[in-house]
């Protein structure tokens, strides 16, 4: 299709002066049940196949003209048809840059989407995750071991993440653990995330192996609190079935002191299920089973089932804003974060390659127990100081950090010990002390005012 006959796109914005873009087709790499390999997890029908791993490799195919000409086509700004009702394209203007990119990139994937099955136990009215016309456009419907193996063998040393899920109930699959399990004895550093409605963690030896796989994060697809509720959408689902395997998995990843899975629940918001009792009453379950997050989705679909109450600007919308997805929060969590840091000691003189020790009183603010851990494990809680200069400069993000000895309740207090060592030049320096979550969220990001203090740096000769 020529672009210049395109003059409407999805969004309904005019064409000319506008320009396509999409990302994917130099970073991810999506393999569905069948072996066909698509564009996009956008793809559900696949109707834009860029390769077929029962025949080829999954290096080729990377490197082949079916990517090669997705990625010309958008250096041209000339996309494939498919492109312009893919949900994944981003509207830029026209003479935004795009980055210069190779047809055939050095590199292999970063990501790897692997879809385990289309096959699903649900029937929901009008699904989004699975069509019923996605059905027929799978020449199988279970993603054969050996040849997920191939593709894990090629790809998976130098993947940064894997999604375990596309279109379909991964879990489905008889070989599921043992895929997931596969792919962290190929590349231990490789983070895997699935998502499930969940029906089948409902045997001990289902769950062990859950943990055992080494998977990441598992998200639970949980669209109510109560049966009567969750099953309007979720027709044919159980929810005290689901709450059971979930409740199992947080229960024997604590059993072992594992760091993994992180559970996270995430609800989409309809018309029968936004009520601030069902919703606080999914909030209040989430605490008590162990989930580490709760994310609200609002969605445009089915047609006339998505919730209205949830508007960007109205107050309804800014009260869920800091647990909903796309609400601008860096890691949306329903469950309330909160902390408060009191200084004990601090430094105010160091001599330069001297000991800085500084002492809090911390107390945990939030809905859910802090766990001890080292400030690099995904789930604990750290507490941490950033180094500034005089003027308010970062220099080191960084610069000290500690995890809690013991897990730390709701509404308790411990005193936790920050030291370092003073490698720096004579000069007054400044801290900006915070809690930090998974490593990578630092409370600052809630609102919440980190605590500062300032010290001095002297040489030998003034101490």
């Amino acid at each position: 299709m020529d672009s210049a006959e395109v003059q409407l796109n999805r969004f309904g914005i005019e064409r000319q002066g506008k320009r396509l873009w999409c990302h994917w087709p130099w970073s991810t790499f999506v393999l569905t049940c069948d072996g066909v390999v698509v564009c996009g997890c956008g793809d559900a029908f696949n109707e834009n196949p860029v390769g077929d791993t029962r025949s080829q490799g999954a290096i080729d195919i990377w490197r082949g003209e079916g990517f090669q000409r997705m990625r010309r086509g958008m250096r041209e700004n000339s996309p494939p048809a498919f492109c312009y009702k893919c949900g994944l394209m981003e509207v830029r203007e026209a003479q935004e840059g795009v980055p210069d990119l190779a047809e055939v990139p050095d590199t292999p994937p970063r990501v790897l989407y692997v879809e385990p099955t289309i096959v699903c136990n649900l029937r929901c009215p009008q699904p989004a995750c699975v069509p019923e016309e996605v059905y027929g456009t799978r020449s199988m419907k279970l993603l054969s071991y050996d040849l997920y193996a191939g593709v894990i063998d090629e790809l998976g040393p130098q993947l940064e993440r894997m999604v375990f899920y596309n279109y379909g109930e991964s879990f489905i699959h008889p070989d599921a653990f043992r895929m997931i399990r596969y792919a962290k004895d190929v590349n231990p550093s490789l983070w895997v995330w699935t998502s499930t409605n969940g029906h089948f963690f409902d045997t001990a030896e289902k769950v062990r192996a859950l943990v055992d796989s080494g998977i990441n994060e598992i998200q639970f697809s949980i669209d109510g609190a109560t049966q009567a509720v969750y099953e309007t959408y979720r027709k044919e689902g159980k929810i005290e079935k689901v709450f059971d395997g979930l409740r199992a998995v947080a229960e024997e990843r604590d059993r072992r002191g594992s760091v993994f899975p992180w559970i996270s629940w995430n609800y989409i918001l309809f018309r029968w299920n936004d009520s601030d009792e069902e919703m606080e009453r999914a909030r209040q379950l989430a605490i008590e089973l162990g989930v580490d997050r709760l994310t609200w989705t609002t969605t445009d679909q089915p047609l006339g089932m998505p919730s209205e109450r949830f508007v960007p600007g109205t107050a309804d919308y800014e009260r869920i804003r800091p647990g909903l997805v796309g609400g601008g929060a860096q890691v949306p969590n329903a469950i309330r974060w909160g902390g408060r840091i009191e200084p004990v000691a601090l430094p105010e003189r160091v001599r330069t390659g001297g000991d800085i020790v500084a002492r809090f009183q911390v107390t945990n603010e939030s809905e859910l127990t802090w766990q001890p851990g080292t400030a690099h494990d995904v789930r604990r809680m750290s507490l941490r100081a950033k180094l500034h200069d005089h003027a308010g400069a970062l220099l080191v993000e960084n610069f000290m950090y500690v995890g809690f000895a013991e897990p730390l309740q709701p509404g308790a207090s411990t005193v936790v010990e920050l030291s370092g060592t003073a490698e720096l030049e004579a000069g007054r320096y400044r801290l900006t002390v915070d809690l930090v979550r998974e490593g990578l969220w630092w409370f600052e990001f809630l609102g919440i005012e980190p605590f500062g203090c300032e010290f001095e740096v002297v040489g030998p000769a003034d101490a």
